[in-house]
């Protein structure tokens, strides 16, 4: 989605870790294969605007993407799960941001 930046930063995940590229890359294609999952649930959630629910399953999926380098998706969802808090609103076009960030770091290649 970012021209300047991709989706996943493996350099950022290596630092964060500890210098392990091995392990990075592990994490990061564990981190692909929990996406279909998330996105099914998110999907669900969303179709029932059972709000609060998905924003908790948008709090879930941050806490990998970090560790698998997806800053960008960390910061949204944090973003989303901020507004929701503080406005008791949900934010559809930072949704639709964040779904998109998923699909490309579904089939970001290493």
């Amino acid at each position: 989605m970012s021209i300047n930046k991709p989706v996943i930063d493996i350099e950022y995940a290596t630092n964060l870790i500890g210098g392990d590229r091995a392990v990075v890359l592990e994490l990061i294609h564990d981190f692909q294969q929990e996406i279909p999952a998330y996105l099914e649930k998110m999907n669900t959630e969303y179709q029932d605007e059972n709000f609060e629910q998905l924003v908790g399953t948008i709090h879930k999926l941050s806490g990998g993407a970090i560790y698998a380098g997806a800053t960008s998706i960390k910061q949204l969802s944090k973003e989303i799960e901020q507004k929701y808090k503080e406005q008791h609103q949900f934010d559809h076009d930072d949704y639709s941001k964040l779904l998109a960030l998923l699909t490309e770091a579904q089939v970001f290649q290493v």
